[in-house]
């Protein structure tokens, strides 16, 4: 057997981040769903998606940009008096659903602030105001886009609680208040990301029951880093993700012990800033927007550069990459310029560009395990258990390096390189860290257990890989089965 399913199959997972079923993550404890109650989730809201941006207790996730007196008042955002201001979110939001609801008096004038900086200037260009404001007080009523379109919304300055409801999607924006249409508004040049606010300008105003749900980035979803952060994994350690990272949504909302956090697999599983990723149909377009307005924004090419190679465009990612590098290099820029290179098979400029990136940043894991699998394409392979060895020593519990090394030590068609009970251990972990959920981790465990003469359990972890691959499973993946079932190990070589 030639083995090219392994090579696929490790190939394709050096940034393993989408082969996980959805629903796995999706039961909570009792408790937790009482903690949703407690923030204004309901269950159902948190199933599909909602995140807490208000937690009714403290000022946590949001910013004061002027003096107004914001304070918690009986689980609502309260202010009456101050320098007229906003109260916004230490996030930044795209595309998004929003619901909250306020309390107005007869004087009030205030306003829910999208995609605005915290202090804007002209709600007609650099951001988008929804009014809360008497008739009498604003030409642009309650439910109004100042300076954008009027509505005959009724006056809502009556000392009740009222609701918006809205979507922000693209340049299109529909809002009820109360249940009713109040507003249907396109803007031909939308903005792009920014923060929620919440105005005080005149009058007494409250906030409460304050969620929203991302749109775009429901279970199963792609989505891709678009500003430095972490993923907090599930042995509570933090992985740093850089911009252009992409990963699959889990299940939004899933976080309970922080607000507006998604569930991820990234490789391994966790929780990640909702604000921190967008849509990967719309990450092509961040990147490149931020590029035109900076052209020698480096990391923004880089950024570009990896999402690119990840849609397999390689010489578009080459391009990026080599601007990147002329600008500041760098060793993510090398690494993935190595990794383009090495997709288009030319293993030597790829060696050129790893060796590079560890000079570089000689912690950059990544780069360690891709040139580990370069050294495998040339038949070195006590080398490339070294460089396996250094990336796990580096960050021990990335999936697609202990995958890497397992496969490795479990299939390789040189006995001298083979260690069953390491391949065992790096496979089980592989899947520990990501849910045993990752068919392609599950591959690694089922050659494991056939090296170690354990057939039953190739046989079985092989038979569950291949019921978790969407779709048809591949012809590669049944002839594997097949030789455990004859009691047989797999032996590959990796030309």
């Amino acid at each position: 057997m030639t083995g090219n399913w392994v090579r696929s199959c490790v190939g394709s997972c050096v940034l393993a981040v989408g082969i996980m079923p959805v629903g796995f993550m999706a039961f909570w404890p009792t408790t937790a769903l009482a903690a949703d109650e407690a923030r204004g989730l309901s269950p159902q809201e948190s199933a599909a998606g909602w995140l807490p941006l208000f937690d009714g207790r403290s000022l946590d996730g949001w910013e004061n940009t002027s003096d107004a007196d914001w304070q918690v008042k009986d689980g609502a955002l309260a202010a009456s008096r101050g320098t007229p201001g906003l109260l916004v979110t230490t996030r930044d939001w795209g595309d998004f659903a929003l619901r909250l609801e306020f309390r107005a008096s007869p004087a009030t004038n205030s306003g829910v602030f999208l995609r605005t900086p915290p202090k804007p200037t002209d709600p007609a260009k650099d951001c988008y105001e929804l009014n809360i404001a008497d008739p009498t007080l604003s030409p642009f009523p309650t439910g109004s886009f100042v300076n954008r379109l009027r509505t005959g919304s009724p006056p809502a300055g009556d000392d009740a609680w009222h609701a918006f409801d809205l979507t922000a999607e693209g340049g299109r924006f529909r809002v009820s208040l109360d249940g009713r249409p109040a507003l249907d508004y396109v803007d031909p040049q939308p903005l792009g990301r920014g923060r929620i606010g919440l105005q005080f300008r005149a009058g007494a105003i409250e906030f409460r029951n304050i969620r929203l749900r991302p749109l775009g980035l429901e279970p199963g979803a792609r989505a891709v880093v678009i500003r430095p952060t972490s993923l907090r994994t599930t042995t509570e350690q933090d992985a740093p993700l850089a911009p252009g990272t992409s990963l699959t949504i889990q299940s939004p909302g899933a976080d309970r012990t922080e607000q507006s956090r998604l569930s991820v697999a990234a490789g391994r599983l966790g929780t990640i800033d909702a604000g921190a990723v967008i849509a990967a149909d719309q990450a092509d377009a961040h990147f490149s927007a931020a590029i035109e307005k900076q052209p020698d924004d480096a990391a923004a090419l880089v950024a570009r550069g990896r999402l690119r190679f990840d849609r397999g465009e390689l010489d578009a990612a080459i391009v990026d990459l080599d601007r990147a590098l002329k600008l500041a290099p760098s060793s993510e820029a090398f690494t993935f310029r190595g990794f383009a290179w090495k997709r288009k098979g030319d293993k030597d400029r790829a060696m050129a560009d790893f060796d590079e990136a560890i000079r570089l940043d000689p912690r950059n894991a990544l780069a360690w395990r891709v040139r580990g699998a370069t050294w495998a394409g040339k038949a070195d392979y006590q080398k490339a258990v070294a460089d396996y060895s250094e990336s796990i020593r580096i960050d021990p519990e990335n999936p697609d390096s202990l995958h890497h090394r397992a496969v490795m030590l479990g299939a390789c068609n040189d006995a001298g390189v083979r260690d069953g009970k390491q391949s065992l251990a790096d496979a089980t972990k592989a899947c520990e860290v990501s849910g045993w959920k990752n068919p392609l981790y599950l591959i690694g465990l089922a050659i494991a257990s056939a090296e170690l003469g354990d057939f039953d359990d190739a046989v079985r972890w092989q038979t569950k890989a291949i019921e978790l691959t969407p779709g048809a499973a591949p012809k590669t993946m049944q002839e594997p089965l097949e030789l455990y079932r004859k009691g047989q190990p797999f032996r590959t070589t990796w030309r």
